[in-house]
C-alpha cells in the first residue's frame, strides 16, 4: 500500500519505511540507507540479522566504481572499471587501509552489442563462464568452457529469484556472479539464513532497485513529460511502467521502448557521435552542431521529452516526429536499425556502427528544429531542415573518419556539397509528397 500523493510506503506495523525530505528511502524493514548531497546511495547498513555496513564510490559522474564492504582496517573494497555505457570490464579486490596489499584481479566481462557475453576467472573460480540470457537481458544460464552448468536463475516478473540464491557458492566457488536480473549488478545483502526479501538490491546505474518490492529505493529526479498520457509514470518510484515483461531499465531512469540490443545499440551510436568530436577541429562548426544533439537527448536515459523508438518498416530508415505544446512537447526518434545495415551493406568504406551515430545525430538535428521551430513548416522550412540536418550527419563520418553511405562525406573526397543538397531535396520532396504550405 502506497501514500496516494507522494507514492512512497508508509510505516506500518513490522514495516518501518522511513524517507528522507528528498523521497529517497531511508529505512526498511532490513535495512537503513544513507544519500550523498546528489542522492546517490553513499551507505547501507544491516544490524538485524547480522552486522553488515557497504559504502559507495561513484565517479564524477554518477557511475559506480567501487563498493568497500564494512569499515575496519581489513575490510576490502571491490573496484570496478566500466566502459562509457557503464558495463563493468573488470573488478578487483583491494584494500584501501592497507596500501602494501596488491590488488587481487576478479573478474573480466566481455560483451556482444551490449549484451553480457562472457566472463573469465581464474581456473579455481572457473575461469571462462557464458552468459545465456532471455529477451530482458537477464543470465538465465551460465556455462564453463566445458558447457557444464554453473548455475540456472528463475525470476519472478519485477526480478525476484526462485531458484536456489547460493549457487555458485554452494558449488565451491568464492562468490555468486554479480550480474542478474535484466543484466545489472545484484548486491547480496544477508546470509542464507535471512527471509528473501533480504538478500539483494540491484544497482541500475542512477538508483538502486528493490526487486523484493518492485520499486526504486530513490524517485526518479524527472518526471517525464508522457505522464500526461501513461498515468503509470506519476509513480516515480515504480518500475518501468509497472510492466516489467516487457521493457527493461538500463540507467534507472528511463523506460526504452525496444529491445534491450536495440536500446544499446542506439546508447552505442551516441557514445561513437561524442567520439566523432575529438575527429573535429577546435573551431569545426561541427563540433557545435553534434554537441547541440548530444545536448537534445541528453544523457542516457534521462527524461526530458525525448523518446526514441524503433521499427521494421521497410518503408523508413528513420524519422523524428514532435507531439503536445509547451512544457508538454514529446519528440519521438524513430529508427530502423535493420535499413540502416542493409544501406551499409551496399555500400563498401561505411560502417553500421558511423551511420547509426550518423543517422542518430540528424534525427537529433530534426528534433531540436521541431521543438524550436514554427507549427506549420513550409517547403523552404522543411528544406532547411534536412540541409541542417544532413550536414550534421556528415560531420559525424568525418570526426570518425569513416564514408558515409550516402556519399556526403568520404575519405577520399571529403565533404560532398552536391550529395548533401540532393540527400536534403529528396527528404524534403518525399515530406511534402501529400502538400506543403509555400
Amino acid at each position: 500500500m502506497e501514500t496516494p500523493n507522494t507514492n512512497r510506503l508508509p510505516p506500518v506495523s513490522g514495516h518501518p519505511y522511513t524517507y528522507d525530505a528528498a523521497g529517497n528511502l531511508t529505512a526498511d524493514y532490513n535495512l537503513t540507507y544513507a544519500y550523498d548531497p546528489f542522492n546517490m546511495l553513499r551507505e547501507k547498513d544491516s544490524g538485524i540479522y547480522f552486522s553488515k555496513s557497504e559504502f559507495y564510490i561513484y565517479t564524477a559522474s554518477d557511475e559506480r566504481i567501487g563498493v568497500k564492504y564494512g569499515n575496519v582496517i581489513e575490510s576490502p573494497t571491490i573496484w570496478s572499471i566500466r566502459d562509457f555505457s557503464g558495463n563493468v570490464l573488470r573488478q578487483y579486490e583491494g584494500y584501501d587501509q592497507m596500501p602494501g596489499m596488491s590488488w587481487l584481479w576478479i573478474e573480466d566481462y566481455m560483451y556482444r552489442d551490449g549484451q553480457l557475453l562472457a566472463g573469465e576467472r581464474v581456473p579455481e573460480e572457473g575461469g571462462r563462464r557464458h552468459f545465456h540470457l532471455d529477451h530482458l537481458g537477464s543470465p538465465r544460464l551460465v556455462t564453463g568452457d566445458d558447457s557444464k552448468e554453473m548455475s540456472e536463475h528463475d525470476y519472478e516478473p519485477f526480478g525476484l529469484e526462485s531458484n536456489p540464491l547460493y549457487q555458485e557458492t554452494a558449488g565451491g566457488f568464492d562468490r555468486e556472479d554479480p550480474k542478474r536480473f535484466t543484466g545489472h549488478e545484484r548486491d547480496y545483502t544477508a546470509p542464507p539464513d535471512a527471509p528473501a526479501s533480504a538478500y539483494y538490491l540491484d544497482y541500475m546505474h542512477a538508483r538502486f532497485y528493490a526487486p523484493s518490492v518492485g520499486r526504486f529505493l530513490s524517485v526518479d529526479p524527472v518526471l517525464v513529460k508522457a505522464a500526461v498520457r501513461a498515468p503509470q509514470m506519476w509513480n516515480r518510484y515504480s518500475y518501468v511502467g509497472n510492466n516489467p515483461m516487457v521493457h527493461t531499465d538500463p540507467t534507472g531512469k528511463y523506460i526504452c521502448t525496444g529491445s534491450k540490443d536495440d536500446c544499446a545499440t542506439f546508447a552505442k551510436g551516441l557514445a561513437d557521435a561524442k567520439t566523432a568530436l575529438a575527429g573535429l577541429s577546435a573551431d569545426s562548426p561541427g563540433r557545435a552542431k553534434i554537441e547541440a544533439t548530444l545536448k537534445f537527448y541528453g544523457d542516457e536515459g534521462k527524461r526530458n521529452g525525448v523518446k526514441v523508438s524503433f521499427t521494421t518498416d521497410k518503408s523508413v530508415v528513420a524519422n523524428t516526429g514532435t507531439a503536445g505544446f509547451w512544457i508538454f512537447k514529446t519528440t519521438t526518434v524513430t529508427m530502423n536499425l535493420g535499413n540502416i545495415a542493409a544501406i551499409v551493406a551496399a555500400h563498401p568504406g561505411s560502417t553500421v556502427g558511423a551511420e547509426n551515430a550518423a543517422t542518430a545525430v540528424h534525427e537529433g538535428t530534426h528534433g531540436i528544429d521541431e521543438r524550436n521551430g514554427v507549427p506549420l513548416r513550409t517547403r523552404p522550412d522543411e528544406l532547411g531542415f534536412e540541409r541542417r540536418a544532413y550536414d550534421a550527419q556528415a560531420y559525424v563520418n568525418q570526426g570518425l573518419g569513416v564514408d558515409s553511405a550516402w556519399g556526403m562525406w568520404t575519405t577520399l573526397g571529403g565533404f560532398n556539397p552536391a550529395r548533401i543538397e540532393a540527400a536534403a531535396q529528396a527528404s524534403t520532396d518525399e515530406w511534402c509528397k501529400d502538400g506543403c504550405p509555400p
